[in-house]
């Protein structure tokens, strides 16, 4: 059964300059091992197999990235967060798991190790950039920071649910 949707945002990973790198790099070790072809030494063809290895799986990374995004959804039995290609389903947070929820300034390197889905002493992040985020404190004790480029949307959003009373 499909609830009432207060908010969605749909991020992609901001770093157009990280996907153009690895694309250059990706072009540069695909060029390399072409090019390595001609020279018909035995320690060539193995560095041209290794090249075009890491060419290969760095261009996999690249399309990757490219499709991955984050999806998050105030609705009204809770927040859902999806993160697509890399998770399918989504992950739900019903309102009477939470204890608490806020959106703060986070540091993504220092708290969380980076972007993406990450898990740390800090608990489970999703985020793509920035360094804004709704921190989810769930009654059993855990952690999840879901990073956000909307910040007083999803405000807005979260206080249409103010029945709940959890939102500070």
């Amino acid at each position: 059964m499909e609830t009432e949707i207060l908010f969605e945002e749909i991020q992609f990973f901001a770093a157009k300059g990280v996907q153009q790198m690895v694309k250059l790099f990706t072009g540069l070790l695909l060029f390399s091992s072409l090019f390595s072809l001609f020279i018909h030494s035995q320690q060539q063809k193995e560095i041209t197999g290794s090249l075009l290895f890491l060419g290969l799986f760095s261009g996999l990374a690249s399309f990757v990235l490219s499709k991955t995004k984050l999806i998050t959804q105030v609705r009204t039995d809770g927040i859902y967060v999806t993160f697509p290609p890399l998770q399918t389903r989504s992950t739900i947070c019903r309102w009477d798991n939470i204890e608490k929820l806020f959106i703060r300034t986070y540091n993504p390197l220092a708290e969380y190790g980076g972007w993406g889905i990450r898990y740390s002493p800090n608990g489970r992040a999703y985020n793509t950039s920035g360094n804004i985020g709704l921190q989810i404190l769930f009654k059993d004790g855990s952690k999840l920071l879901i990073g956000t480029q909307q910040p007083e949307a999803l405000r807005k959003a979260l206080q249409q649910v103010a029945k709940f009373d959890y939102f500070h």
